[in-house]
């Protein structure tokens, strides 16, 4: 730590801050309309799991405003209602596209796709009437299960028998490879973002795998997306 913050002017000296970097990854639009049931589920899980941290109903409205925020992710004084979506990998299982929890992720075009996803259904929904789904739920101890059902087929209508779509057979999907977060990553971010008031601290930040442009056209390993069949 004390290294780090003898460190800092020097490192902020070099502009950190001025690498290039390339855009937010996009999502992956096809997946949409594929993946807005499972997401909803996963997304009404961990809205459950959240409520029980909170006491109120205004405080679970709050969360719902950011549950979709995939850059709500805890850091740099974010909250971190997003940050579950990085842990989800998307793939095919047969004809449908499912979402699988990896642990602890980086954010790429797969996770902003989910994003992208839960705003779909989020804004198919009343704030309130969610959020007394969501904690009627957690008060009569219900499982994710029987409120995700409650929440994604009556309420929102994205998993209603035989109206989830499946991906088109013998069509090739374009599959981006989940990339682990090693938690010294984690921690390094965290220690950045807690030297950011300290003298030569603002241009601290860390460069994510993927961040920085290559130049000339360049594509980055981790940007390349894998046919899945």
């Amino acid at each position: 730590l004390f290294l780090l913050a003898a460190l800092a002017p020097a490192l902020a000296q070099f502009g950190m801050d001025q690498m290039p970097k390339k855009p937010k990854p996009a999502p992956l639009k096809e997946d949409l309309k594929y993946i807005k049931c499972e997401v909803c589920k996963k997304m009404v899980a961990e809205a459950m799991r959240q409520s029980e941290e909170v006491t109120s109903t205004s405080a679970v409205e709050d969360m719902l405003e950011h549950i979709c925020d995939a850059d709500a992710d805890g850091k740099e004084g974010r909250g971190k209602e997003g940050v579950w979506m990085s842990s989800f990998d998307v793939s095919k299982a047969g004809q449908a596209l499912v979402l699988e929890n990896k642990g602890p992720g980086y954010c790429r075009r797969e996770c902003r796709t989910i994003a992208k996803a839960c705003d779909g259904v989020v804004e198919k929904l009343e704030t309130d009437e969610l959020a007394e789904a969501l904690l009627s739920g957690t008060r009569d101890k219900k499982s994710a299960g029987v409120v995700a059902q409650r929440v994604c087929t009556k309420m929102a209508g994205v998993c209603k028998k035989g109206k989830v779509p499946l991906w088109p057979e013998g069509k090739v999907r374009k599959n981006e490879v989940f990339k682990p977060k090693d938690k010294k990553d984690d921690d390094i971010e965290d220690l950045l973002a807690s030297m950011k008031g300290m003298p030569g601290g603002a241009g601290l930040t860390m460069m994510k795998p993927g961040d920085m442009d290559l130049g000339d056209d360049k594509v980055d390993e981790i940007d390349v997306l894998k046919d899945e069949i």
